[in-house]
């Protein structure tokens, strides 16, 4: 998924509790107020187009060979011994600041290209533990097996929540293969670090939500640690009057909704007949 950060989320959120797609008509203050949910879809979507123009650039330039191994590692995926390609850092440039990330989703694809991207702090539970190990343990990682390790936690971490490498538990375990099994440092370092990381969280971890340049197709979501190396970085966009506008008049078709549920109001279907209304006070008249 492409983040275009908490404000637009919010404005998701209350579109998603507020689904029909019909006018509704509302009255507060003696004011009559018209609202399309359609039109505030349509905006919420211009704003999240906004956000992807301005993305930043990502370019994967490599493997970064003393944190990983490469096609030596063998675990099941979904229940298949597998060979892994790589398992390990990879050296990213954003917006020319190199830096190393690590995968998060095992059974999403990304190639050593360039893309377009957009950083958010992790912000899930699974993600806020990855922070935690990228924060805290990947600074005294410096081996090979070391960084292959951390990365098997983080791809059981998100995929499986951290339930171990145990065969036919979860999609990541270790490798059924009798011929080619799971190399026991590795497996031992990533169980591991996913025991120390129980409970452990991290806001500050930095998620890289990566999607093609042209047509905008998503592929592997990275993650790294807070770096100071003077380069982008997540930041919490200040709320526009567009975004706020939006999130109020959300709001109040929240609380309407949930007042004629309990009872409290006449629901209304349609826009109230105002001129019914004086008709009937002149016949009384």
């Amino acid at each position: 998924m492409v983040s275009g950060g908490p404000n637009v989320r919010v404005v998701l959120a209350l579109v998603r509790y507020y689904p029909h797609p019909a006018t509704t008509w509302f009255s507060d203050a003696g004011i009559l107020i018209v609202v399309s949910m359609q039109v505030l879809r349509a905006a919420v979507w211009a704003l999240l187009l906004c956000g992807a123009a301005g993305a930043n650039t990502i370019i994967l330039t490599g493997l970064h060979t003393s944190l990983g191994l490469q096609q030596s590692l063998y675990f099941d995926e979904d229940g298949v011994a597998s060979q892994a390609y790589w398992v390990g850092g990879i050296d990213i440039k954003v917006d020319n600041f190199s830096r190393v990330v690590f995968c998060v989703d095992l059974f999403t694809d990304i190639n050593l290209s360039t893309y377009r991207t957009q950083l958010d702090f992790s912000d899930t539970p699974q993600l806020k533990q990855v922070g935690w190990l990228l924060q805290t343990q990947l600074p005294g990682i410096t081996t090979t097996v070391g960084g292959a390790a951390l990365q098997l936690a983080i791809w059981d971490i998100v995929s499986d929540h951290g339930d171990g490498f145990a065969p036919g538990k979860g999609r990541v375990t270790q490798s059924t293969d009798g011929t080619h099994p799971t190399d026991p440092k590795v497996l031992a370092t990533a169980i591991n670090l996913e025991t120390i990381s129980q409970g452990m969280s991290s806001n500050f971890g930095v998620v890289y939500h990566n999607f093609t340049t042209s047509g905008g197709t998503v592929v592997q979501m990275l993650m790294g640690g807070t770096v100071n190396d003077g380069g982008p970085q997540p930041t919490t966009p200040e709320i526009s009057p567009a975004v706020l506008m939006l999130s109020g008049i959300g709001l109040i078709l929240i609380g309407r909704r949930r007042r004629r549920n309990s009872g409290t109001i006449e629901p209304h279907a349609e826009r109230p007949d105002l001129r019914g209304e004086e008709l009937a006070s002149d016949a009384r008249r």
